[in-house]
């Protein structure tokens, strides 16, 4: 056999930058401790509904023989990356509902609310594609503390306002 193809589901969260020709790695459990490099040559076009993954379709080159149709394989997906992208904690991302905001880091101890667009999440990181810029200082942690406080000060100085009024 001079090539093998194998079948994966790949989960909805991780499909964003799938694409054909791009590079598989697979360890296959007869050959313990040695990667096979293949490459992706079909990607299905709709999420298999029950399960909420992708079919994908590698192939991989088998000029010996050393791999033979219904053996086991353990594959990892190499994506592409744009190194120039903006990734942040996932945990300084607050979903509002409506939309994702930050907490950016300013002058003198001061925070504020920065709204913002998300593209992919993987790996406890999230892509930034826009409302924040590199090298801009946010809050990973405590930032509930933070739009806790936020809201309380807001929630006195409108009392102070009505107080005033009466």
């Amino acid at each position: 056999i001079g090539s093998v193809w194998l079948d994966a589901e790949v989960p909805e969260a991780q499909v964003a930058g799938l694409a054909v020709g791009q590079p598989v790695s697979a360890t296959f459990t007869t050959w313990p401790g040695r990667t096979f490099a293949g490459r992706t040559t079909v990607i299905l076009p709709a999420l298999e509904r029950d399960t909420r993954t992708l079919r994908v379709r590698m192939e991989w080159p088998n000029p010996n023989g050393t791999l033979r149709p219904g053996m086991y394989a353990h594959v990892t997906l190499q994506k592409t990356e744009n190194p120039d992208r903006l990734l942040i904690p996932s945990e300084a991302v607050i979903a509002t509902g409506k939309r994702s905001v930050v907490i950016v880091a300013g002058d003198a101890g001061h925070f504020r609310p920065a709204e913002v667009t998300v593209g992919r999440e993987d790996g406890g990181k999230t892509e930034i594609l826009a409302g924040l810029q590199q090298g801009e200082q946010i809050v990973v942690s405590g930032q509930f503390l933070i739009d806790s406080e936020a809201s309380l000060k807001g929630v006195l100085a409108r009392m102070e306002k009505t107080g005033d009024q009466k």
